[in-house]
């Protein structure tokens, strides 16, 4: 564990065999020890234990992986759907990450194409439990074809997630959840703010991520939009990776690293950027000279929210709607 965290600069450790709470905090204690109070750990739940215990261990953990291997062979393999649901909807509650492994597309370690079977297994991994991440093994280690491996995956997730933003659109919430606190609750109410906009929704929706908590929170709502997440950190901007719907960018900016700077301006300055594109296109179809005055006008054309907090805080206090065609701005 030392050699990872202090000389290998692991971004985060996968605990095996973990059956309880306790068992994850003996992991935990030696890195306070060595001074990583924070450093996030994945915990692959493979026995009856852990999957009886998730709701107690998920608190202490970034995420889960599910491991189904161990719990066909332990549990059977047709109870593994169920508990691999179960599972997902546990971490999405509780706004943890939820990996799937083993056997994703496990004939393509010999063949160029995956069965209907291993297509259909992705698409509901994806689509109905709504997990972050699927995780390839035999298929990108020994297998004879992994490249394609991930292009297949990446594909099917792609196609599944266009599904789910879909449906997703309609409604209010994706799933019944509980604030944990103030700034959860923010981040609940720019989400709502960001689907609510009219004519359309918003963009996307733009946080700074420090800490990586506000992004974690609005990733576990699955919005439509992309999350940008704002890094100035390498090592969480490889974790924020492997987040669903997360967007990470990494500014080499020092002003942002010792925290001198005018969040809001810098947000809005880097969503510019990011879609200067597509803003392009708008405001060469808008006629000559139209401009919108009013901060009231219903009318936005690029509308992103933009959520952040005091400098150097894991907490999110300010929701700010901007238009980025026209530079208006509603600050709650």
């Amino acid at each position: 564990i030392q050699f990872g965290v202090g000389q290998a600069g692991v971004d985060m450790f996968l605990l095996s065999l973990m059956h309880t709470r306790e068992d994850v905090r003996t992991i935990k204690n030696t890195l306070e020890r060595l001074g990583y109070k924070d450093f996030p750990l994945i915990v692959k739940v493979q026995t009856p234990e852990a999957v009886k215990n998730i709701k107690e261990i998920l608190p202490e953990v970034a995420g889960i992986i599910v491991g189904r291997g161990h719990l066909a062979a332990t549990m059977g393999r047709a109870n593994v759907p169920g508990i691999q649901k179960k599972l997902a909807e546990a971490a999405r509650e509780q706004a943890k990450l939820c990996i799937v492994g083993y056997q994703i597309v496990e004939s393509t370690t010999k063949s160029l194409t995956a069965t209907r079977a291993e297509h259909i297994d992705i698409g509901t991994a994806v689509r109905y439990q709504q997990v972050d991440s699927l995780m390839l093994t035999t298929e990108t280690s020994i297998g004879e074809n992994p490249v394609v491996s991930v292009q297949i995956v990446q594909q099917d997730f792609r196609e599944a997630e266009r599904w789910t933003f879909r449906k997703l659109a309609r409604t209010l919430l994706p799933m019944n959840v509980q604030a944990e606190d103030i700034p959860h609750l923010i981040d609940i109410g720019a989400y709502l703010m960001a689907k609510r906009i009219k004519p359309n929704p918003a963009r996307a929706l733009v946080t700074f991520a420090r800490f990586g908590v506000a992004a974690a929170q609005l990733a576990q709502l699955r919005p439509s939009m992309p999350i940008i997440a704002i890094c100035s950190q390498e090592q969480m901007f490889r974790r924020l990776n492997i987040v669903r719907g997360v967007y990470p960018v990494l500014v080499e900016d020092e002003a942002l690293k010792r925290g001198e700077f005018i969040r809001v301006d810098y947000a809005a300055y880097l969503a510019k950027k990011l879609f200067a594109k597509e803003i392009r296109k708008i405001k060469a179809q808008l006629p000559k000279g139209e401009k919108q005055e009013e901060k009231g006008d219903k009318k936005l054309h690029f509308p992103v929210v933009l959520i952040y907090g005091e400098p150097g805080t894991p907490y999110t206090d300010t929701i700010r709607i901007v238009d980025l065609v026209d530079d208006l701005g509603v600050e709650i």
